[in-house]
């Protein structure tokens, strides 16, 4: 049976969809966050960057898989929501 190449200069990552950007820029903009879209990734179509001026310093990146959403901070593990408005309600709660 043949096998399926990928090119290894597919992105792994996807766009996200207009309501999405609108309701993750609503979101920013409620928590005092900046908000930045990457369209020059190399790994992914998109890539969110998020920072915000907290007691210290929060910075993170999101992307988009066919499957899930990713957050990545700086400093530590990446996060993995089954949709942008999960990612939401759990970064509401962790920025407070």
């Amino acid at each position: 049976m043949p096998t399926q190449k990928f090119s290894s200069n597919a992105p792994m990552g996807i766009a996200f969809e207009i309501d999405e950007l609108i309701a993750l820029r609503a979101w920013a903009n409620d928590h005092d966050i900046r908000m930045t879209i990457e369209l020059e990734c190399a790994e992914c179509e998109e890539l969110l960057a998020f920072q915000a001026q907290r007691p210290v310093l929060q910075h993170w990146v999101m992307w988009r898989t066919g499957q899930e959403v990713i957050v990545q901070p700086v400093i530590g593990r990446p996060r993995r929501f089954s949709s942008v408005n999960q990612m939401i309600e759990a970064m509401t709660l962790v920025i407070g």
